[in-house]
């Protein structure tokens, strides 16, 4: 005797009642584990334009390298610019550097609301090699912070790292 089901029973698939339940825990669980770290947009927007300054960092450094002219790197408050000089080996800072992400003049960033920024050395230079200097000219190691998060660059090497 096979059984005393007809074979359409036998057949049909499905989760069984305690399988249900272990799903349904485990979802909670995972919802429960997930859901502060995607409602705390502070910190989201502050890793987001920390990324965004390491970002224009490294590129203003690419820039002196590439062009042998300073670049100047100059913090506000809630952000910062980028900015090369009128002519590449004197004058003020005063050329505008282009956005390489929008290819628009101007390049320059303004943080989230609540998030502070602060450096060692403000503002800071990027010179022919490379390296960070100080408005003398001096390489200087400079530690920027954006939101309790940090960045660190190296002032003989240009180095530029999150620690």
């Amino acid at each position: 005797m096979r059984g005393c089901y007809p074979q359409r029973w036998r057949s049909r698939g499905g989760f069984s009642l305690t399988e249900t339940i272990l799903l349904i825990s485990i979802i909670g669980i995972l919802g429960v584990s997930a859901a502060p770290r995607l409602l705390d947009l502070g910190t989201t927007d502050a890793r987001i334009f920390h990324r965004e300054t390491l970002a224009a960092l490294r590129y203003a450094r690419k820039l002196a390298v590439s062009s042998h002219c300073s670049v100047e790197f100059d913090f506000t408050t809630s952000g910062f610019g980028v900015l090369q000089r009128s002519s590449c080996s004197s004058g003020s800072y005063s050329q505008t550097v282009f956005d390489p992400a929008t290819g628009v003049a101007g390049y320059s960033a303004t943080g989230p609301d609540g998030i502070t920024l602060t450096s060692t050395l403000d503002p800071l230079y990027f010179d022919a090699l490379g390296r960070v200097v100080d408005s003398t000219g001096t390489a200087t190691d400079v530690t920027i912070s954006i939101g309790g998060i940090g960045i660190t660059a190296l002032g003989e090497s240009g180095f530029i790292y999150v620690p």
